[in-house]
Parts: structure tokens; C-alpha cells; sequence
């Protein structure tokens, strides 16, 4: 089977999946959107929200598109769940060595994003540190000596 037969026949089986790699730096991602399977993932199954919440948080979405995200995270969990890994790594590592600013010591997460896209953005929702569904660009946490 080719290249191109194996993609034809991963949209067939996931079509509201795509993998671009100019969209998200090549992860797999909702068609038409920037969110990433992963982030569906943790929000789903680390946030424990359901497909309905998700789509109240991403009103953009369509039911079909959720469940088909999730379909394809089942299939593909081992090396979802390794990414998640490693990019709660990096938040770690870069966590351990706040930046220092004139207001004290603040981990600036808009630096971090670039490393971890918006995962950073997932778990400030899930921590509580953003009151907001939407995107927060710029959020500060403050980090104890």
C-alpha cells in the first residue's frame, strides 16, 4: 500500500481528522480547525468533560467531529499519551527556572507556549488559573520560591 493509499484510507476512517504539518507542527488536528487531538484527549479524558461540554467550550464544533477526535485518540492512545508526557516534561523543566522580572519571580507562559503550544493553555483551564473558556493569551503564574 502507498503513501497516499494509507492516507486515503486514515480520512476515510477518521474524516474529521487531519495531519498537515504547517497546521500545529504537524499534529494530528480537527479538520478545518486548529485544535488538536490532544488537547480533545486531555480535556476529555484528563478534565473528565464530556463531548458536550467540549462543544460548549468549542462551540465551532460539531458532535461528530468530538467523537471522531476521540475515536481517533483510542486508536492511537500509547503515543498520544507518551506526547502528553513529554510536554508536561518541559512544563516541569521550564517551571523549575522562573524567569526573573522588576515584579518578582513569574513564569511567563506566553515564553513557554512556543515549546508546548496550547496545552499550556488546557491546563491553565484546568488549574484554575484562567477564569475564561476562550483563549487567554497572556496569563501569569506566580511561582514560589
Amino acid at each position: 500500500m502507498s503513501k497516499q493509499q494509507k492516507l486515503s484510507a486514515r480520512r476515510l476512517k477518521h474524516p474529521y481528522v487531519s495531519i498537515d504539518p504547517k497546521v500545529s507542527q504537524g499534529s494530528p488536528v480537527i479538520t478545518g480547525t486548529r485544535i488538536r487531538i490532544i488537547d480533545i484527549a486531555i480535556e476529555y479524558d484528563r478534565l473528565g468533560l464530556t463531548p458536550d461540554q467540549i462543544i460548549d467550550a468549542h462551540p465551532h464544533l460539531n458532535l461528530e467531529a468530538v467523537h471522531d477526535a476521540l475515536s481517533y485518540y483510542y486508536e492511537n492512545r500509547d503515543s498520544i499519551d507518551e506526547e502528553i508526557r513529554e510536554k508536561k516534561e518541559i512544563i516541569r523543566e521550564i517551571a523549575k527556572k522562573p524567569i526573573n522580572t522588576e515584579r518578582g519571580h513569574w513564569l511567563n507562559l506566553d515564553f513557554i507556549k512556543y515549546n508546548v503550544g496550547d496545552l499550556i493553555s488546557r491546563l491553565k483551564i484546568a488549574l484554575g488559573y484562567c477564569r475564561t473558556k476562550r483563549h487567554v493569551k497572556s496569563c501569569r503564574i506566580f511561582v514560589r520560591k
